[in-house]
């Protein structure tokens, strides 16, 4: 038997506690022990990366004061993404994914490490930052679809839609954390502390890695032909396979555009609510708990049906609170909206980036998994338009735009697209 199998009884055990009706446990994938100890330290580390995302927000828009610099400098990190990412693909299903990782998780700590010493030295600017969002987007290239590719690794079939759907719940728990304790290192201790810890709260995952038993011994599928006509192979795949095609679709609008949001609230709190960066993490976390919570849902049900036409009822919810949120200019009012934007948004990604694992062909995954990540790269050029419309229309009318331009994407996907086949 492999160093990484489960022993026979264990694997009953899992089947069984996946069997029983739609209900499950929400946690039953944290039986096993290489997930629960990839969890353990995958929450700090994405509350690491959430405090990063809050922090350089706040840090851009208090350095400029301009939401169009604002949306620049996030389209900074998506550059290399478009760039990088199909290439990506195909050398991360050539590769051990595992130490891919592990080097890619030391650089991204070095690079905070950094802005916490430019900031405490007094030696950050506007240039310098775009230069560390394109570095930061070149490593999130192979970092986030890697982490996707890893999860099928830790688990076994059965209980791989609870473990991505707790995967993604983690993901959003890290942003109720995150973005709060941004707040308060910002307002208490200063920004240098806020990339400071950033960087310490990432150290210990990369480590936890190299001692997970599943991951010692990951196959590697053997590749034939040059990497490029791997990488048209893995188009060609998403082009048959409609259903997967549906789903990149479902992404494409609501990532692009709709989590604008999420990029301009800096400047929707300074310059709408008229409030400080303690506000901003508030306002964040509460989205993050919205998110939790919609993540939640897909792992306590595992056998929903119709799931392709329920990720396009909860699209429109998500478009008609955009709207919403755009207009609404009181803090207790931003607070209600933001939570039913994380809610909403947080069952599509979960409930997405599920069916796309279970669809997906293994010798195709690594491919597959970096054009899901290069779309979701791209949400910083939405980040952009949306600073473009704030600087003629203000940052509440950009808002409400957005959310109606994604509602008109909605009759797109369901008469031109297969995600109402999907069951």
């Amino acid at each position: 038997m492999p160093d990484d199998a489960l022993p026979a009884d264990e694997d009953l055990t899992y089947a069984e506690a996946t069997r029983g009706g739609s209900r499950q446990s929400a946690f039953v994938a944290l039986h096993d022990p290489s997930f629960a100890r990839y969890c353990a330290a995958y929450i700090p580390s994405m509350s690491g990366t959430w405090i990063r995302i809050t922090a350089m927000g706040y840090l851009v828009y208090d350095l400029t004061g301009d939401p169009v610099k604002l949306g620049v400098v996030s389209f900074a990190t998506s550059i290399p993404q478009l760039i990088l990412s199909p290439l990506s693909g195909a050398f991360i299903d050539r590769v051990n994914r595992r130490n891919l990782l592990v080097g890619v998780q030391l650089l991204i700590v070095a690079v905070m490490a950094i802005t916490a010493w430019l900031i405490g030295h007094d030696q950050i600017t506007y240039p310098r930052l775009l230069l560390i969002s394109v570095v930061l987007g070149a490593l999130i290239t192979f970092d986030w679809p890697v982490r996707i590719a890893l999860i099928p690794a830790l688990v076994d079939r059965p209980l791989l839609q609870n473990a991505i759907a707790l995967n993604t719940s983690m993901f959003n728990l890290a942003r109720v954390f995150g973005p709060t304790l941004a707040g308060w290192l910002i307002a208490l201790v200063g920004m240098t502390w806020a990339f400071g810890v950033t960087a310490l709260l990432m150290v210990p995952f990369p480590f936890v890695l190299l001692t997970i038993p599943r991951l010692k011994h990951l196959s590697i599928v053997r590749q034939e032909g040059s990497a490029w006509s791997q990488l048209v192979a893995g188009y060609q795949y998403i082009g048959r396979t409609p259903q997967i095609a549906a789903l990149m679709l479902m992404n494409l609008i609501p990532v692009v555009l709709g989590m604008s949001y999420i990029t301009m609230a800096p400047a929707y709190v300074h310059d709408v609510l008229e409030m400080d960066a303690a506000t901003l993490g508030y306002l964040l976390a509460i989205n993050g708990i919205g998110a939790f919570l919609g993540t939640f849902s897909i792992a306590r049900f595992h056998q929903m049906q119709h799931r392709g036409t329920w990720l396009l009822r909860a699209l429109v919810a998500f478009a008609v609170m955009l709207t919403v949120f755009g207009l609404t200019s009181t803090v207790w009012g931003a607070y209600v909206v933001v939570f039913l934007l994380g809610l909403t948004y947080g069952f599509i990604s979960a409930l997405n980036d599920t069916l796309v694992q279970l669809l997906v062909d293994e010798a195709y995954r690594g491919r597959v998994m970096s054009v899901y990540a290069m779309i979701t790269g791209l949400s910083p050029a939405g980040a952009l338009l949306a600073g473009g419309i704030a600087s003629f229309l203000g940052i509440q009318w950009a808002l409400a735009s957005i959310g109606l331009l994604v509602l008109a994407y909605i009759p797109v996907l369901w008469l031109h697209t297969q995600l109402r086949s999907i069951n």
